[in-house]
């Protein structure tokens, strides 16, 4: 596999949890941050979930919560709901390395406030449809 660094997904709910998910299982490095303290714990604790027609499997993902998290982001998923694009791009944009993207995956066209933040060359739209949801593992 080829070496990258790791990805982050700012938002661990159904589209970002499920994202961390398939990509730690295939191996790639991913950390996942979100603001709801309880549930990076329960993540923390339990790994993440997939339940599917044609599989089911549990992995430990990194989880922080945006106070928790040290370091500097160079590929971030941004994967919150839409009401809190503008307050995480406060957040992700002093952290941004000079040659780091943020890539919406979120529900909605939120591009315009991300490049707003960091500029339209390191901004990129996706539209994401899963057909499995990531559940947090009691």
């Amino acid at each position: 596999m080829v070496s990258i660094d790791k990805i982050t997904i700012v938002g661990a709910g159904a589209i970002g949890g499920t994202m961390a998910a398939y990509m730690a299982s295939a191996g790639v490095p991913v950390h996942l941050v979100d603001a709801n303290a309880a549930h990076v714990a329960a993540v923390r604790k339990g790994g993440l979930r997939i339940k599917a027609a044609n599989e089911e499997f549990r992995v430990n993902v990194p989880a922080d919560t945006p106070e928790s998290y040290e370091g500097a982001l160079r590929y971030v998923f941004l994967a919150t709901k839409a009401l809190h694009t503008e307050e995480a791009m406060r957040w992700i944009a002093p952290r941004l390395a000079e040659d780091g993207w943020v890539l919406s995956t979120q529900n909605g066209l939120n591009e315009p406030l991300i490049a707003r933040e960091i500029g339209e060359s390191r901004t990129i739209g996706y539209s994401a449809s899963f057909p499995v949801i990531a559940d947090l593992v009691p």
